[in-house]
């Protein structure tokens, strides 16, 4: 079916394959050992209820949105070695998928949209490369940016939808790479909400379209109002897979 969908004779000769929406609950290890050089992997809108099987193979990006996915299993040493780009938005995830993922050492761009991952713990010294989290709609809370503030890369962070009051002063002296970060749709009031956002080094961008926000004078007026949007700016969760939510 790889060959098929690559269009391929000889699995040496794929290097992108999309399965998805064909209906998988699971492929043989057996099989995909052959496939060495395939580097992108689409297995989105099956019905699979792990990805360990794909996690030996040398995938620079899998996507994975959509797929019943409950469990990741991926934690052990050496799986998705070369990973760098991972999606598995809306599955049914849990906080401690965070975790798992954090152990992929090559991982730098994830998106965990429509999870419910709010509560990790322990994700410092993991997660080492990431420069992109995509976390839309996953229930994290403001408790939750304090965990998150000890990645050293992460450069822009998407947590839109999510039911965030705030930046809390536990982040303060985190994110010392953040430089956008998306509050769309939380549920922000004020810009005293967001203040600790302030002794980010790096921040040029605070995305806060959607919340019911009541501004206390001028926005030019407050340390953060040459970073603040409060119009409409897209997410990279939109930009993406747009049909999956």
């Amino acid at each position: 079916t790889i060959l098929a969908s690559a269009r391929a004779r000889l699995p040496e000769e794929v290097h992108i394959a999309d399965l998805s929406g064909q209906g998988f609950s699971a492929f043989e290890e057996e099989d995909l050992e052959f496939f060495q050089n395939l580097r992108l992997l689409d297995v989105g809108d099956n019905q699979l209820s792990s990805i360990e099987e794909l996690s030996r193979l040398g995938l620079a990006e899998l996507r994975a949105p959509v797929i019943d996915l409950s469990q990741l299993n991926v934690s052990f040493a050496g799986a998705f070695g070369s990973l760098k780009v991972l999606d598995v938005s809306y599955n049914r995830l849990g906080p401690r998928s965070l975790n798992e993922l954090a152990t992929l050492a090559s991982l730098q761009r994830c998106d965990v949209s429509g999870n419910e991952v709010g509560g990790a713990r322990g994700l410092g010294g993991g997660f080492k490369k990431l420069h992109t989290l995509v976390a839309e709609n996953c229930g994290l809370r403001s408790f939750d940016l304090v965990e998150l503030a000890v990645l050293p890369a992460l450069r822009d962070l998407k947590l839109s939808g999510n039911p965030i009051e705030g930046v809390p002063d536990g982040a303060r002296g985190g994110y010392p790479s953040l430089e956008t970060l998306d509050l769309s749709r939380c549920a922000l009031a004020s810009m005293d909400d967001v203040a600790a956002a302030e002794d980010f080094p790096k921040l040029r961008r605070l995305l806060m379209e959607g919340n019911e926000v009541k501004l206390q004078g001028r926005l030019s007026r407050h340390p953060l109002s040459g970073k603040v949007s409060l119009g409409g700016e897209p997410s990279m969760g939109d930009e993406g897979r747009g049909g999956k939510k």
